[in-house]
């Protein structure tokens, strides 16, 4: 725990907790496997952070989407692309970048199939990060995980519009939130009801494009007029525009954060604060990032990288 003592003393110093205000520091994707573990052995679990550590630090909370298993075992799906990361290893990164919230309804997942994703909703536990998007069964995974900072409680959803590859749907065992139209809206009018703020993490849209689709927007407006107060949305490895719909705003891709491709055509970043109260939700700053060596790098002003 000494290891950690920097980033929470950090925190300490620079938070100046107001009550019934909360800020959210959120980021995209953050994928632990392939080539990530060796940069983290040889540059340390706080590596990866540097760039975005002063704004992470003076958040109340911090989200990501966890984008692979963390898993000892499981059995690899067969696919072109499976992520898998050591839990100590995971352990320690998020740790060091501080992060309260990460949901787990994507793509990535299930890579080592429902025992590997089991083993990353215990991981979550037993960080005591909240871990929206996967439970048991179905009610489990799309049950609100309820985060309560400076006096607001905040209910955290997730869902995935892109089914895992070899995914089945199980009653008791270790699920995935999928996206279900008939379902959709009374799931988030249900996770509203003992939150002041509902957030909704949506891995979703078009991997690699900058523009969101028209089928993004029609969900993104269906969700807010179901009770979302903010929606946070990943997959497309870039970022997209944000929009404002009935006061509350839409990420539509915060694209990548830490993950081991780096070209800026198919990897882009941004870290955005978010004020939260019970009456407002407003995007305060949405910093740009590249991403070099397969964490984020800020961009430089004045032209050039």
């Amino acid at each position: 725990m000494l290891k950690y003592l920097p980033f929470l003393l950090v925190c300490a110093l620079l938070g100046h907790a107001e009550e019934g205000v909360v800020t959210l520091a959120a980021v995209g994707d953050v994928m632990l496997g392939r080539g990530v573990p060796a940069r983290i052995a040889a540059h340390g679990p706080a590596w990866p952070w540097a760039a975005l550590a002063p704004e992470l630090a003076r958040a109340d909370l911090r989200f990501c989407n966890l984008e692979c298993a963390v898993t000892a075992g499981g059995l690899r799906i067969p696919k072109p692309y499976s992520f898998r990361a050591d839990p100590a290893m995971a352990a320690e990164v998020l740790r060091a970048g501080g992060f309260d919230v990460a949901a787990l309804a994507n793509n990535h997942t299930y890579d080592y199939g429902r025992p590997g994703l089991a083993d990353t909703i215990t991981a979550m536990a037993q960080l005591g990060i909240a871990a929206p998007g996967a439970g048991r069964g179905r009610a489990g995974a799309v049950a609100p995980q309820r985060v309560t900072r400076n006096g607001l409680t905040l209910a955290f959803v997730a869902y995935t519009v892109w089914p895992p590859e070899g995914y089945l749907p199980s009653e008791e065992g270790a699920s995935v939130a999928m996206y279900d139209e008939a379902t959709f809206a009374e799931e988030l009018r249900a996770a509203h009801r003992e939150a002041d703020l509902l957030i909704v993490s949506l891995h979703w849209g078009k991997e690699y494009s900058p523009g969101f689709t028209p089928a993004q927007q029609r969900l993104a407006h269906r969700a807010i007029d179901a009770g979302a107060d903010l929606i946070l949305g990943h997959h497309p490895h870039v970022t997209q525009p944000v929009e404002v719909y009935q006061g509350r705003p839409i990420l539509y891709s915060l694209g990548n954060c830490l993950f081991d491709r780096t070209d800026a055509r198919y990897s882009t970043g941004a870290l955005a604060l978010v004020r939260l109260t019970r009456d407002a939700v407003a995007v305060e700053r949405l910093i740009p990032f590249v991403l070099d060596d397969a964490r984020p790098a800020l961009r430089k002003t004045g032209g050039g990288r």
